[in-house]
């Protein structure tokens, strides 16, 4: 390479970020559900940026509990924040124990990202470029554009930490 000119810098760009909370949710449903899916055959554990239980990626995509939840979501979108054509990617449970975190990462080509937490925890979900620190409390919901850096520390607490996680895509990607 020749006369290579490298920059690396922040770029300012429009993002959404929304904290909530979600109704009536069947927390003990998802969290055996998590649960069974963190020992299925084609488990996510230990392979993506959560450095702990991950169920496959779809876990969730069919699950008439988990699309009931987030109907409300899908619906605000819709009407507050104006997006483009959108569909549920992909959506999956973790479960993080002594030691585990998630690692700082961003979500590529999707559109929106989210995470609802199952239980308190004395962790948080950080965003470096917002400088934002989210407690990890029962029945939050985050949701925010995807190409913000997120990630968490490693759970020293003994308790384990249970969240559903989910893309939303372009539909015409």
């Amino acid at each position: 390479m020749k006369n290579t000119k490298v920059e690396k810098k922040t770029v300012k760009m429009p993002y959404v970020f929304v904290e909530s909370y979600v109704d009536n949710l069947d927390y003990n449903y998802f969290k055996k559900k998590i649960d069974n899916g963190v020992v299925d055959r084609n488990n996510e554990s230990f392979k993506t940026n959560v450095r702990g239980r991950m169920t496959p990626w779809k876990y969730f995509n069919n699950d008439k509990k988990f699309l009931e939840t987030l109907f409300p979501i899908m619906d605000y979108m819709d009407f507050n924040l104006n997006p483009l054509d959108y569909h549920l990617d992909n959506s999956w449970g973790l479960r993080e124990g002594w030691g585990e975190h998630t690692v700082y990462h961003k979500h590529g080509t999707v559109y929106f990202s989210g995470v609802i937490y199952l239980n308190d925890h004395n962790s948080n979900l950080y965003f470096p470029e917002l400088k934002k620190k989210v407690p990890v409390k029962k029945g939050k919901l985050v949701l925010f554009s995807s190409f913000l850096t997120h990630g968490t520390k490693r759970n020293i607490a003994p308790d384990l930490k249970y969240a559903i996680a989910f893309n939303f895509k372009y539909k015409n990607l």
